[in-house]
């Protein structure tokens, strides 16, 4: 009934749709959330970097997910191993690979960010201000 698959398919599923319910539960009809989470809603920001700026920060989030996935399957690989040499370096691979990609995620969307405040900033005059 509860099988590895069963069970690896149902962590997934929480942890994606987690923060749904954390956002739907402060505003119903996401109104007021939009601006929090990267979208903007006056018509004059929408220029093409913006557009292309939150398309990147959103695919970056998207593979920080898919990393932290890859690393839950790790440590549930090691954990049910059982003494299994096999299993044990299935794992840690897992693991290695799973904060290797958080690791370049995490900086991705960094190097994004920063170039994007600094282009606003060049664009304005301001100074950069990070």
């Amino acid at each position: 009934m509860f099988t590895k698959t069963n069970i690896i398919a149902f962590i997934a599923l929480v942890v994606l749709l987690s923060p749904f319910l954390v956002i739907a539960a402060d505003d119903p009809l996401g109104i007021s959330s939009g601006g929090t989470i990267g979208l903007t809603a006056a018509a004059d920001d929408v220029t093409i970097k913006n557009t292309a700026v939150n398309i990147l920060k959103w695919i970056m989030s998207f593979v920080g997910i898919v990393a932290i996935v890859v690393f839950l399957i790790g440590s549930v690989t090691w954990m049910t191993a059982g003494g299994n040499d096999e299993k044990v370096k299935k794992g840690r691979k897992y693991l290695i690979n799973g904060m290797i990609g958080l690791t370049i995620a995490i900086l991705a969307y960094a190097i994004i960010t920063l170039v994007e405040r600094a282009t606003t900033n060049a664009l304005v005059g301001d100074s950069l201000n990070i």
